[in-house]
This record gives structure tokens, C-alpha cells and sequence, in this order.
């Protein structure tokens, strides 16, 4: 079978075709540029816990606990950034 079209029609076909098949890319985590906008109120709990009101983007100002070991790795750098604080 012989493809009759221009070559610009032919390429859209194809991307169109490839757009199905392949997923979209993950959209990237936000980053956070200013702790000073993220946390308030922090207070050392102990050696390894820091509690803290966590200005999240959906629920809005939370209260957070911050570990020298949390699991995730942004409580980890909530606490890197508030321990130099407290």
C-alpha cells in the first residue's frame, strides 16, 4: 500500500499514533524555594523531632513533625533547615 500525502501530513499521523502509545512524563515534584514560607513555629521536641505548622498548597497550614529520620525525604530536609533554626 502506497501512502499518498505530504510528508508534514504524514509526520502528524505518526506523532498522533505515538502520542497514544507512550505516556506523558511524570510532572516534577514542586520545588520549595522558601523555607521561610513553608514552616512557622517550630519547636524542638527532643534531639530528633521538631514539630511545626506546615503551609501545605491543598489543606492549607497543618501541623507537621519533622525527623532527623523520617522515611520521606522532604520531612528530612524540613527537619535539615529547621534544626539550624531551633
Amino acid at each position: 500500500m502506497k501512502y499518498i500525502g505530504s510528508n508534514k501530513t504524514k509526520k502528524a499521523i505518526l506523532e498522533r499514533n505515538m502520542a497514544d502509545k507512550i505516556p506523558a512524563p511524570p510532572k516534577p515534584e514542586p520545588e520549595i524555594i522558601r523555607w521561610t514560607q513553608l514552616v512557622s513555629d517550630p519547636i524542638r521536641i527532643n534531639e530528633t523531632t521538631i514539630n511545626c505548622m506546615l503551609n501545605h498548597p491543598v489543606l492549607g497550614v497543618i501541623p507537621f513533625t519533622a525527623t532527623e529520620n523520617d522515611p520521606m525525604d522532604y520531612g528530612r530536609n524540613i527537619y535539615k533547615h529547621l534544626s539550624r533554626a531551633v
